[in-house]
This record gives structure tokens, C-alpha cells and sequence, in this order.
């Protein structure tokens, strides 16, 4: 969130975690995105993954706007 209450760093070149600039940013949501193409990017999100599933035995998790992650545009703009 833009808010930081997550705990990284919230740089405005975006830091080790977000994508720079605008890219970093979902106007329709005021969240930050992250730059999967970055090798420490994908290990916090697998380590936490891994913790939680160990932590309260889960078997699953949601993944909720995952265009955010598959497309560039975030599916903004585009009519069904």
C-alpha cells in the first residue's frame, strides 16, 4: 500500500522491492508494484509464502489481481 504499513523501504525510485517511477504505482488501487523480474523480490514473496504455510498450516493461498503480476498495462483501460 502506499501507506508502508508492509515494512519496505519505500523509495521513490523505487527501492529493491517496487518498480520505479509510475510503472510502481496502480493508480486505481494507490498501491505499490513489485518488480518480479528482481531476484529479491521473488525470495521475500516465496519466503513469506513458505512461512505462513508452516506457521498456520495452510494449503493454499488466494491470489487476488494477478493481471498486476502478468500484464504491464494492470488491465487498466481495457474494455471486457
Amino acid at each position: 500500500s502506499s501507506t508502508g504499513r508492509e515494512g519496505l523501504p519505500q523509495h521513490a525510485g523505487g527501492g529493491p522491492y517496487f518498480l520505479p517511477g509510475e510503472a510502481g504505482h496502480h493508480p486505481g488501487w494507490g498501491s505499490r508494484l513489485f518488480d518480479y523480474s528482481r531476484t529479491e523480490v521473488l525470495r521475500l514473496l516465496l519466503a513469506t509464502i513458505a512461512h505462513f504455510a508452516e506457521a498456520y498450516r495452510l494449503d493454499g493461498f488466494r491470489l487476488d489481481a494477478a493481471s498486476t503480476v502478468l500484464y504491464r498495462h494492470r488491465c487498466l483501460g481495457l474494455s471486457p
